[in-house]
Formats: C-alpha cells, structure tokens, sequence
C-alpha cells in the first residue's frame, strides 16, 4: 500500500519504552517481507532527542512487527543522544539497530 504525506506512529512501548515518530512523502509497507520503505523528506524521531533525517529510509520489522534495524540514505542526517551526550553527523548511509543499540 502506498500513501502521500503520510504521518504514522509505531508504539512500542514494552520493547523499547519509546513511541517512533515517522514522517514521509511517499511509504510502502510490505507485510510479508516485514520492511517499510519510506521516500522523500523521511524524519524519523525516537523519544525526545533521537532524529534521524534523509531522503529514503527503511525500517526492518521482526515476525511482531517490532523494528530491529533502520537504515537511511541520501542526505541523510542525525541528532542522538546517548548516556547524556549529545551526537550529530550526516554520511550516505546511516544505520541502527535499536536491539544492539547500535548506530
């Protein structure tokens, strides 16, 4: 299924603890192979500091449909914070997974 301008949330409030904020201007969501494509001014923000920016993302769902790695391109950009400390960076390709708490 493909939406324009689409704004949706993903709780995962017992896995994680933290509600994912994602903004793009075009989004895909295959079920069956568990990923989500997003193009277009792609903003994905975790909590109150965790911002990643770009111009197309994919978000990686386990069989709970739980993100377990995110990966951003073009343009892409972030705001974290981590133990306390705040980072920022841009590179062609950014990745995290939230598991491992890994960027």
């Amino acid at each position: 299924m493909v939406f324009r301008k689409l704004i949706f949330l993903i709780f995962l409030g017992v896995l994680f603890g933290n509600e994912i904020i994602v903004t793009a201007d075009n989004f895909f969501a295959d079920e069956k192979k568990l990923i989500t494509i997003l193009n277009g001014n792609v903003t994905i923000k975790r909590g109150k500091n965790d911002t990643l920016f770009a111009q197309k993302a994919k978000i990686f769902l386990n069989k709970d449909k739980k993100p377990i790695k995110y990966e951003a391109r073009e343009n892409a950009n972030f705001k974290v914070t981590i133990e306390n400390k705040n980072y920022e960076g841009k590179a062609d390709f950014l990745s995290y997974d939230p598991i491992k708490k890994l960027y």
